[in-house]
């Protein structure tokens, strides 16, 4: 961990409540549950006192086939509808029960509750349990229960659960990997982790910036049970500060943006129920999050990487991270914290790169960049696309390649009022043809927010309008001619043109624009 990093941790440490833990530790046969419990135990008994429990808390006794290993466990027919509900509100009067018995004196006299499998293992593998799948009743019960501190899910590849315990065919391993992973967008505190990495790791849970959580309070924007922002409301302040996490770039979604920050500032977004950060989210910033400082969230497309705008206690913003948890992401973040430093340093002023505070496994940090609305985002400055020419030309190669960032567009270009600011910078390297930055931009816009129009594009490439006076400062820094332009335009169409059979609108829209384009730039030069 960075020296930044651990102060952070400190940090936390420091203003995190004192008291125990609940601690489940879920997943499929085979994940290695027993292991990891019997590691968190010895680590939690030099701590406190420890209570270890398998599925429940059985103060209400009565056989049961699921307290210890199980070979078959899908031996046994699941009990009728009636029957099923019986045992499940009897599992669930001994939760309740065990919550004011057993768990919470526990936790309360500062010790360990390690509970194997849990509540939510009856939603993953009823049969398990000889019951029928009962989701909405079983989910309705959950809400009467105090919720654990933590549950760590414990996931691997199927062929390796297979490996370690055979009693389950490999479709029903597959179902239940799935059916944790959607449990985990919607289940507070409760964190999937890699079982194929040493039980000793898992020990981070026992920290007291894991096993408790700070009194915070947000509100996930839309509201609904997948919210693609989660948003702090500790103050009108934070919260307006918050709001960062998004630079809305078409006139819809700023006017969305707009309302949302007179909302804010009425103190009204505290109104909508309370939601909570992904738990694996919390984890990899927690040592991010200065003293009193807060974190606003935003969840990618893929469910695995997201977002978070780190704030400190009077609602500055800290940091921005890009957080990931799975192998694609994390390998994703690695190249493009080379490819900023390798290519970024390289542009001219007036355009930079921000600062890289931070890198690790499924982390990249940076620092915030006070970025402001531009009332013409497609409208590129000659100034930026002097500085993509200027790149373009340093490694320029034979073939006329040479280094591109590759995803030149409004909502990567953050403007200060003095300087512009170009992120994201996966998709750079070294072999782009000419003039590819440049069209990215004026095409994306095009394809996206409507402008320039198809005629605008086109006059540019004649060196004719605000699109001609881009295409002319790229092509004087890269060392080209103009006329050269309207030969690489074709090819950069066809080569960023969106697969037919990708669903998402803005692919649709884009690859309708393109075809489009193509079409009167055929006709212009025929």
């Amino acid at each position: 961990m960075s020296e930044r990093r651990q102060r952070g941790s400190n940090a936390v440490r420091r203003h995190s409540r004192a008291r125990g833990a609940v601690i489940v530790v879920a997943g499929p046969d085979g994940s290695g549950k027993t292991l990891v419990a019997e590691h968190l135990i010895s680590v939690a008994q030099a701590r406190g006192p420890v209570l270890h429990l398998h599925h429940r808390p059985h103060i209400l006794h009565g056989a049961s086939q699921h307290d210890g290993p199980v070979t078959e466990p899908h031996r046994q027919r699941a009990y009728p509808g009636p029957l099923a509900i019986l045992k499940l509100l009897y599992v669930f009067l001994d939760y309740a029960l065990g919550w004011v018995l057993r768990l919470g004196p526990t936790r309360r006299a500062g010790g360990t509750v390690i509970l194997e499998r849990g509540w939510w293992d009856m939603v993953v593998d009823p049969l398990r349990y000889r019951l029928v799948p009962l989701p909405r009743l079983h989910r309705l019960l959950a809400r009467l229960l105090p919720n654990a501190d933590r549950t760590i899910v414990l996931d691997a590849p199927t062929e390796v659960l297979l490996a370690r315990k055979a009693e389950l065919p490999a479709e029903e391993l597959v179902r239940q990997r799935a059916a944790w992973r959607e449990l985990a967008t919607v289940v507070p505190h409760l964190t999937l982790w890699d079982a194929t990495r040493p039980a000793q790791e898992v020990a981070f849970v026992l920290g007291p910036e894991a096993a408790t959580v700070p009194e915070r309070r947000w509100v996930g924007l839309p509201p609904t049970t997948s919210p693609r922002w989660v948003l702090p409301t500790d103050s009108v302040r934070v919260t307006r500060a918050s709001l960062r996490i998004h630079r809305p770039v078409s006139t819809r979604s700023l006017a969305g943006w707009s309302l949302g920050s007179v909302v804010a500032t009425s103190g009204l977004l505290r109104l909508l129920p309370r939601t909570t950060p992904a738990p694996w989210i919390l984890d990899r910033v927690a040592g991010l999050v200065p003293a009193g400082g807060t974190v606003a969230t935003s969840q990618s497309n893929h469910s695995d990487r997201a977002s978070a705008l780190i704030l400190d206690a009077a609602g500055a913003p800290v940091s921005i991270t890009k957080i990931s948890r799975d192998p694609v992401g994390d390998a994703q973040l690695a190249a493009e914290a080379a490819a900023h430093e390798r290519y970024g340093q390289l542009l001219p002023a007036p355009v930079r790169v921000p600062r890289i505070l931070d890198v690790d496994t499924g982390l990249l940090v940076f620092e915030p960049i006070h970025w402001r609305h531009q009332a013409t985002p497609w409208r590129l400055e000659p100034a930026v696309a002097a500085a993509l020419g200027h790149l373009y030309q340093i490694e320029r190669q034979t073939d006329d390649t040479g280094i591109g960032h590759g995803d030149a567009a409004p909502w990567n270009l953050l403007h200060t009022g003095k300087e512009w600011y170009l992120v994201d910078w996966e998709a750079a390297g070294p072999n782009y043809l000419p003039f590819h930055d440049v069209f990215h931009y004026l095409v994306q816009c095009h394809a996206l927010l409507g402008r320039p129009n198809a005629q605008a594009i086109i006059d540019g490439l004649h060196g004719r309008g605000w699109v001609g006076m881009n295409l002319r400062a790229y092509a004087a820094a890269a060392g080209l001619e103009l006329e050269t332009a309207r030969h690489y335009l074709p090819p950069y169409i066809e080569g960023s043109m969106p697969a037919a059979d990708i669903a998402k609108s803005d692919a649709r829209r884009g690859r309708a624009a393109r075809r489009a384009l193509l079409e009167q730039l055929g006709a212009t030069t025929g």
